[in-house]
């Protein structure tokens, strides 16, 4: 799958689903979760900001992890001359991504009824907070500067890292 893109094919799912259940008499609420911190976003950023460089012919590659869809250079040349860098690029791309997907799921008649900001949980301290609840339960613990997630303990292959030791937290934190 193209990034980016999985998510509107899940939503189709999720929403069909949804259907179903309302048809069957379920009160249904369809909230669509918005990955819009940390290292992706700034990932993202930078891959957008490679490709306005690309753009005006520097040769810029785009980070090795980085995005690569034809979508990121159309996000490029929208924003291309708006002076934009760094972390404030990172948003505005962002956001011209999420308003590309719900025009998107608006095209597959795909609606929800409200979209959550993984930011969010970061701001009010609920992702720290779920964290040392884990750890005050035995469910997670701390090696080498790490706090791990003792998924182990519910049949995966190995435990997971919820915050690595420079204390930025990992994908799976807010999840």
């Amino acid at each position: 799958r193209e990034r980016g893109r999985g998510a509107l094919e899940e939503a189709a799912f999720g929403d069909a689903l949804g259907r179903i259940l309302t048809f069957a008499g379920h009160d249904v609420h369809r909230e669509f979760y918005v990955n819009d911190y940390g290292r992706q976003i700034a990932l993202f950023g930078q891959s957008v900001a490679a490709r306005i460089d690309q753009l005006h012919g520097r040769d810029t590659p785009v980070p090795e992890d980085g995005y690569q869809g034809d979508y990121v250079t159309e996000i490029a040349q929208a924003l291309d001359g708006e002076g934009l860098e760094g972390e404030a690029l990172a948003h505005r791309a962002q956001t011209l991504m999420l308003e590309r997907m719900k025009a998107d799921l608006e095209r597959f008649r795909v609606r929800f009824d409200a979209f959550f900001s993984e930011a969010s949980l970061h701001e009010s301290g609920q992702v720290l907070a779920g964290i040392e609840r884990l750890l005050a339960a035995g469910d997670a613990y701390e090696q080498d500067g790490a706090v791990w997630f003792r998924t182990t303990a519910y049949g995966d292959e190995k435990d997971r890292v919820l915050r690595r030791a420079d204390g930025t937290t990992t994908y799976i934190a807010p999840d």
